[in-house]
């Protein structure tokens, strides 16, 4: 009797360790499976050392694996979605839903570009560099100073006087809300330290002296027409 009741204690620990142990692969099985998994692509992984795969397996907002066809397979589940790239190019990529492509093409190829540039510098050696090919124009419009890597009034007038005091020159800021004018617009909107504050935009003065710094904020202040 003891002997049987040995035998139906051990049996029972048995069953009950292989149902842990299946129960533990289960999980384990689980947080392989992916919930994304692409195949079949040229995916440019922008890891240390660039490599290039042809699958992903994300799970969780996680990538999980990064390899080839056949190493990717374990990794698929029933509630898995596969898409199929068929050759297609993918890469890792953080995206910027707030975009200015067309002006940014447009100072590219026809104005004064600072996008790439991020100094005070770099923006009056771009801007002078302009100006000289561009001899013939009546005035030039520039694009992408970053407007906080100056003080509160701003970058000033005299420093495009400077490049050029006869044409009218208008730089745009990188998030397209300030821009940076010289003189000569100033003397041809008829503005001076007495003009006031457009109705939603502000023409930034020096508190000091209440001259214009050729500092201008937002469109009502930067185009008035």
């Amino acid at each position: 009797m003891n002997n049987n009741f040995s035998w139906l204690i051990l049996l029972s620990a048995i069953l009950f360790l292989t149902g842990c142990a299946t129960e533990t692969n289960s999980v384990a099985s689980s947080k392989k499976i992916a919930d994304t998994v692409l195949t079949d692509g040229e995916i440019y992984t922008v890891d240390e050392k660039n490599s290039w795969v042809e699958s992903i397996a994300v799970k969780d907002g996680e990538i999980i694996y990064a390899g080839s066809m056949e190493g990717v397979d374990s990794y698929i589940g029933k509630n898995s979605k596969v898409i199929d790239l068929d050759g297609k190019f993918a890469m890792l990529s953080f995206v910027d839903s707030h975009l200015h492509p067309l002006s940014n093409a447009y100072a590219y190829n026809f104005q004064a570009a600072l996008i790439d540039f991020n100094t005070h510098e770099e923006y009056i050696a771009a801007i002078r560099e302009f100006s000289e090919k561009n001899p013939d124009l009546d005035g030039f419009m520039g694009e992408g100073y970053d407007r906080y890597i100056y003080d509160e009034l701003g970058p000033k007038k005299e420093w495009l006087d400077a490049i050029d005091s006869e044409r009218p020159i208008v730089i745009i800021d990188k998030d397209i809300h300030t821009a940076w004018v010289n003189s000569k617009v100033f003397e041809i909107l008829g503005w001076d330290k007495n003009t006031p504050d457009p109705q939603g935009g502000v023409i930034v003065k020096d508190p000091a002296t209440g001259e214009l710094t050729g500092l201008l904020l937002e469109m009502p202040a930067i185009d008035p027409a």
